[in-house]
């Protein structure tokens, strides 16, 4: 089934009303956008591509959703343990010695959620439980954008018996990202897939 970021936003917003005007639009949409890319590291696509290497060439395009390689194996040549490779962190593969003659490879890779590139990307392999998982994560995170709003306008004044303040529902805004960050890791646990790559650092969502 596939997701329109539109539709992602729509349900995250339901669940997260802004509060004071955060999150704005433009944060409610990074907000998934990065909740995608972070759930994709720990419960990714697994998808095949061919490289084709021609003579004298050493370095190639990775694919676009390209995260870590699973098996990368000669197609024509069973035999040939020719050459070595080296991942660059900028997109590409650079193989060892510079290949001699033109051939092709397999690659097995994992992938993450990629969005089509329009105005509303769509996100064709996202399964409804993908959908429900990440989106405790994007959850998270404007709520975290909103806790620390609250705490930058948090007062708090004392008048006689009396004291008024705004400290506690900057508190509240906290413990609910918390717990929403809780309920994603345990969510995500459930999924057979989770752990595989053993990458566990998630980027924060942007402001």
């Amino acid at each position: 089934m596939a997701y329109l970021l539109s539709a992602l936003v729509a349900r995250v917003t339901a669940d997260v009303p802004a509060y004071d005007s955060v999150p704005s639009t433009d944060q409610y949409d990074q907000a998934v956008k990065d909740a995608v890319d972070a759930y994709s590291l720990r419960n990714p696509i697994v998808d095949t591509a061919t490289l084709s290497l021609e003579a004298d060439t050493a370095d190639y395009d990775l694919p676009t959703d390209f995260i870590e390689v699973i098996r990368l194996r000669a197609i024509e040549l069973a035999d040939y343990y020719g050459e070595e490779y080296e991942i660059k962190g900028d997109g590409h593969i650079t193989f060892y010695p510079t290949p001699d003659v033109a051939h092709h490879w397999e690659l097995r890779y994992c992938a993450r959620h990629a969005g089509t590139a329009v105005a509303d990307p769509s996100y064709a392999d996202m399964t409804d439980t993908d959908a429900r998982v990440l989106l405790l994560l994007a959850k998270a995170y404007c709520l975290q954008l909103q806790a620390d709003k609250a705490a930058r306008s948090a007062w708090q004044y004392t008048e006689g018996e009396q004291t008024v303040s705004k400290v506690k529902q900057a508190e509240t805004f906290q413990k609910m990202a918390e717990q929403a960050l809780t309920n994603y890791e345990r969510e995500l646990k459930r999924i057979p897939t989770h752990g595989r790559l053993g990458l566990t650092e998630m980027p924060k969502s942007g402001d």
